[in-house]
């Protein structure tokens, strides 16, 4: 799909990209607003490549209704294949949804250059069981003014197995916001850029982990900020390895 005026795809129930008997699909998606965008359901990839550039959210799975039907759940799940995105809209996310996420196999890389954008953007839950995610989120240091980070979510962030590894720059990036964040297995690598704090009023520090509570039981997590690398409320911390760096 080559300079779709709008989404590359939109649809309500589902999307799904998943693996025939000969072969997997091979997606290229170049859109003005959404790449894929699912708007009453989930979206879920099994297999394949897929490539989108987008000025708007790369992939989403949002529901909005003023009467909501409770029987209408929200999610995007990535079970295998190889997915690459470029967003260039400001608040834009590579990965939107108000339901949850989960990636249980497969490579996703993505790059978001927006101010205030996210790699990966959920309302609820974030869970990796496997697979590999890559992102870099690009800021600006003098007038990111809602914060770029690499994942957002606005209930808890549970790695068990898998590699994740960001960098986010610009004016309060943070490389992980959640309510808690359990580390129970693989590796996660969190880099966060940004050397304009000076104190002033409405001025932003930028922080690898930004969690109400942080849990680590076991794998290997390195964190790298210019102001925090861990700022929580609660830290607990019984296996596995944490590596920490702040630059100021």
């Amino acid at each position: 799909i080559n300079n779709a005026a709008k989404d590359g795809f939109h649809t309500n129930d589902k999307f799904m990209i998943s693996r025939t008997a000969e072969h997997a699909p091979v997606i290229n998606i170049t859109a003005t607003n959404d790449g894929i965008d699912c708007g009453k359901g989930e979206v879920i990839i099994d297999a394949g490549k897929t490539s989108i550039t987008s000025g708007g959210e790369a992939i989403k799975a949002v529901y909005e209704a003023a009467e909501p039907d409770p029987l209408i759940v929200p999610k995007a799940t990535i079970n295998g294949g190889y997915i690459e995105f470029t967003t260039t809209g400001d608040k834009s996310s590579g990965i939107k949804t108000n339901g949850e996420f989960a990636q249980n196999g497969g490579i996703v890389h993505g790059t978001v250059k927006g101010n205030g954008s996210k790699v990966i953007n959920c309302d609820k839950n974030v869970t990796f069981n496997n697979g590999k995610v890559t992102g870099l989120c690009e800021g600006t240091v003098l007038n990111d003014t809602t914060s770029a980070g690499g994942i957002k979510c606005e209930g808890n962030f549970t790695l068990n197995s898998g590699t994740i590894s960001m960098k986010c720059s610009g004016k309060g990036a943070k490389g992980l916001n959640c309510k808690i964040a359990m580390i129970k297995g693989g590796e996660v690598t969190l880099l966060s850029e940004a050397e304009n704090f000076n104190g002033a009023h409405g001025d932003r520090k930028s922080v690898a982990v930004d969690a109400d509570n942080l849990i680590v039981t076991g794998g290997r997590t390195i964190l790298s900020a210019y102001s925090y690398a861990v700022s929580t409320t609660n830290a607990n911390l019984t296996n596995g390895a944490l590596h920490a760096i702040s630059q100021n």
